[in-house]
């Protein structure tokens, strides 16, 4: 295990919890990430064959707070180039790693939410002059749990130049920009 490969919005897994990498530079045996999801026994939205709870109901630093007074307490450690407390995995805890960069290895279903992933990806690189190789996913759906009427699609673009293109595509193209999300028909097709 190499931490130095992982990037900001990867994810690695310690078997009942999911973590999402932050930053791209970790400290000496360890991976900063915040818990996203933690397998549960009880029914939820997120599932693949165990069921698993999203662990932050918004995404803000007094939620990060929150756990450090709960049971996830143990993995907030100092941490010197901060200054602060961060939420830091061990590397020999870590069981499986979920690269970015890799989505189409681990997407195993088809549903109607993948199937969307595919098209706007195709808008995307079609528009913007871009290939897969510009694009990465994160989230629910790159870890496999996503549920397609509840999930959403956390896309992402590496490199400035990708990135400039994607912008420029829709200046060029506004009616590409959701508006109203009410208008989204048909994703538990």
């Amino acid at each position: 295990f190499m931490n130095y490969s992982l990037r900001d919005k990867d994810f690695i897994s310690t078997g009942d919890i999911f973590y999402q990498v932050l930053g791209y530079v970790h400290p000496t045996k360890f991976v900063f990430a915040i818990p996203r999801y933690i397998k549960v026994s009880y029914s939820t939205y997120w599932r693949d064959h165990d069921y698993y709870h999203r662990v932050f109901s918004q995404y803000s630093t007094g939620e990060l707070k929150k756990l450090e007074a709960n049971i996830l307490k143990d993995i907030f450690k100092y941490d010197s180039m901060f200054d602060s407390l961060m939420p830091q995995i061990k590397t020999e805890e870590i069981k499986k790693i979920y690269f970015t960069n890799k989505w189409r290895d681990y997407l195993k279903s088809h549903d109607s939410l993948v199937s969307r992933l595919y098209e706007l990806i195709e808008i995307l690189k079609q528009g913007a002059n871009l290939s897969y190789e510009d694009f990465g996913l994160t989230g629910s759906m790159l870890i496999g749990i996503h549920n397609p009427i509840y999930s959403d699609i956390d896309l992402v673009v590496y490199g400035i130049s990708a990135c400039e293109k994607i912008k420029s595509f829709f200046e060029n193209y506004p009616e590409f920009i959701l508006k109203n999300i009410e208008a989204i028909e048909g994703l538990d097709d």
